[in-house]
């Protein structure tokens, strides 16, 4: 999974999130079309040996995705950015697609040649778990994270009613040929990991183990309700 070989998959993908190394056993993430590493939800031990945990999981043979999510956006532990720098630096040669939040500016400038320089994919994320922003304030953050050269543009927010997830989902029809992932997290939007797919967004997050965020299935209520869906 290249830059520029975006559309490789015919169907939106079921990302099964690993948070720990219990998640690699095989009977748990063989469901799952992509596997992604939660670096940030690792404890120490493990993040110390990050390039053994990801040569493990390459050998899977599963499509991989590497985040360190920052605390101000979801991560379960500060890091700073120059340990993050390194850990994503030691991850991007043995994965597919790296997720950086566009508000870790520096960060995201300093990692982006050197993921276009392996030939990696990019996705610039924006997380928010107190609500949903205003119409004209998704479309800005949509825009901002092309400029910074996203291959993908990932956007989790939280509904607070029905009204939220309406609203994320006609952002969704509007972008669905632009390289989205959308989110509606939260039980009001929970049906998005279902319907957001269906219009227009490439991947959905699943759990392997525990749960990375409000309102996720597990991997095998994804695959169960794809199947219905006919996805």
């Amino acid at each position: 999974m290249k830059r520029g070989k975006l559309q490789f998959y015919k169907r939106p993908l079921i990302a099964g999130v690993i948070t720990e190394m219990e998640a690699l056993k095989l009977e748990l993430i063989e469901k799952a079309d992509i596997l992604e590493l939660r670096i940030d939800m690792f404890d120490i031990k493990e993040m110390e040996n990050i390039e053994e945990i990801i040569s493990r999981a390459k050998t899977l043979d599963k499509p991989l995705l590497a985040t360190i999510r920052s605390e101000r956006e979801g991560g379960k532990r500060f890091i700073d950015d120059d340990t993050r720098y390194e850990l994503f630096k030691k991850s991007i040669p043995f994965v597919d697609i790296i997720d950086i939040e566009i508000s870790s500016e520096a960060l995201f400038e300093r990692l982006r040649p050197l993921i276009a320089e392996e030939n990696r994919l990019l996705i610039g994320s924006y997380h928010n778990f107190n609500e949903t922003p205003e119409d004209p304030v998704i479309e800005e953050i949509f825009l901002r994270a092309k400029k910074k050269g996203s291959d993908i543009v990932k956007i989790a927010v939280t509904a607070n009613d029905r009204e939220d997830l309406i609203r994320m989902a006609s952002f969704t029809i509007r972008h669905r040929n632009d390289n989205i992932i959308t989110i509606s997290m939260g039980e009001p939007g929970k049906a998005s990991r279902l319907l957001f797919p269906v219009l227009g967004s490439m991947i959905t997050y699943a759990a392997l183990t525990d749960s990375s965020a409000p309102g996720q299935f597990s991997v095998d209520e994804a695959v169960r309700l794809f199947k219905v869906l006919g996805l």
